[in-house]
């Protein structure tokens, strides 16, 4: 290997790494927007609230002003939805079907009006040109929305990870206005007289016992301030066995550096140029940017863990950090390294959801990260010098050639 190659390579993957995460980071939007987007209700619509295994609905009035807070994207299983909040505080969901909004059909470009969602079969119910009844996919249309709408589309999967003791102490007696200042606002507020119930679904709160995450639902009494929560629906529950039997799950998770290197947004990232009406109708620049965001979220799942083994690989370069240590102590040092944080990175994988079978490339991508990082040391000649500890000092000069000579030997085998 050329001199400094293993040290600059080290150095090119840390910046790499490093430009990955922080721009997920700068991406992370967890705050409901400061400027209120309110539009008035045409007709009469129903506001759903999904509050563990129930459901509650609360009707709305022609003439109602509701404040949104954000598009929804379907699923297979899911329709077209705002998130909106009433102006005492309620907060859920309205199907946009409700709303006389029409749709585009994605293959054929027409445009169609929803007469109703038929949720038995998650489609949406239309009439044809012949005024017959048909149906179609959730997925299949996207809604013809106004750009006076500011371009808020909520994420599928915008999720904090915690366990149940930090949860506990950020939200227990604390207000509904102080709780959604913690990484992601409540999704639904619902309340009477006597109290709210708040369903937090972007929270995946550890349950160490089952091995899986659930979401909570918070009770808040009459003054609003939070009394009690359960946790309900389990997510994640690929790695049941891993949960339940690996140590450390909970003291990684409440570490807010390294749960947030798993965040997701609440809010997408707005492309430029990108309106809400434009949301589910991808441009070319859509696609190019789904492909690198592809690329990127590869190289973050398999290396991230990397990034300290690598960061160590670059140090060697300063000799007076390590003065004091041989090669053999360095090299088992970065070694002890690559375990810590790949272990760490693997206890954060397995909570985020990837599968268990894929925890081996990991291990491989730590492997030879370390192999990397510990090349310039225990070289002949020396790359590290063992006097000032200096990098590539000791260079070979020229190597000689004694003697050669031919040996005669009589050999017999058995």
């Amino acid at each position: 290997m050329k001199p400094m190659r293993s040290v600059r390579l080290c150095f090119t993957f840390c910046i790499i790494l490093l430009l990955i995460v922080i721009i997920n980071a700068v991406v992370i939007n967890g705050n409901l927007p400061e400027k209120e987007h309110k539009f008035t209700l045409d007709q009469k619509v129903t506001m759903e609230f999904l509050l563990g295994n129930d459901t509650t609905y609360l009707p709305l009035k022609q003439g109602d002003s509701v404040k949104f807070l954000g598009y929804c994207k379907p699923h297979y299983y899911k329709p077209h939805r705002f998130l909106v909040e009433t102006y005492d505080g309620q907060r859920g969901y309205i199907s946009l079907c409700n709303l006389g909004i029409p749709f585009i059909k994605e293959k054929t470009g027409d445009t169609i009006y929803v007469k109703k969602d038929n949720v038995n079969k998650h489609k949406y119910i239309y009439d044809t040109k012949d005024k017959k009844d048909n149906e179609i996919g959730y997925k299949d249309v996207y809604p013809v929305l106004s750009d006076t709408l500011p371009y808020l589309v909520i994420e599928d999967h915008g999720e904090y990870y915690m366990s149940p003791k930090k949860f506990e102490n950020l939200f227990l007696g604390k207000s509904i206005e102080e709780a959604d200042k913690h990484y992601h606002p409540a999704m639904q507020i619902y309340h009477d007289k006597k109290e709210a119930k708040v369903s937090y679904l972007d929270f995946f709160i550890l349950d160490k016992k089952k091995g899986v995450f659930r979401y909570p639902v918070v009770t808040y009494n009459d003054s609003m301030i939070a009394t009690s929560y359960e946790l309900v629906s389990s997510r994640n529950n690929n790695n049941k066995l891993s949960i339940k039997n690996l140590p450390f799950f909970a003291p990684i998770l409440d570490c807010h550096l390294l749960s947030s290197l798993i965040q997701e947004p609440f809010y997408g990232a707005a492309v430029p140029g990108m309106t809400l009406s434009k949301a589910d109708n991808p441009t070319t620049l859509m696609w190019i940017i789904t492909i690198l965001t592809l690329i990127c979220d590869l190289i973050w799942m398999f290396f991230t863990g990397a990034i300290p083994v690598f960061l160590l690989g670059y140090l060697f370069r300063f000799h007076f950090l390590f003065y004091h240590l041989g090669d053999s102590i360095l090299a088992i040092l970065t070694f002890i390294v690559a375990v810590v944080s790949g272990y760490v990175w693997t206890i954060l994988m397995l909570s985020w959801g990837m599968q268990w079978v894929l925890i081996p490339v990991i291990v491989v991508a730590q492997i030879w990260a370390a192999g990397l990082a510990v090349r310039p040391l225990n070289t002949r000649p020396h790359d590290r010098c063992p006097q000032c500890r200096r990098l590539y000092t000791v260079n070979l000069d020229h190597s000689d050639l004694v003697n050669e000579y031919d040996q005669w030997e009589n050999r017999s085998r058995t």
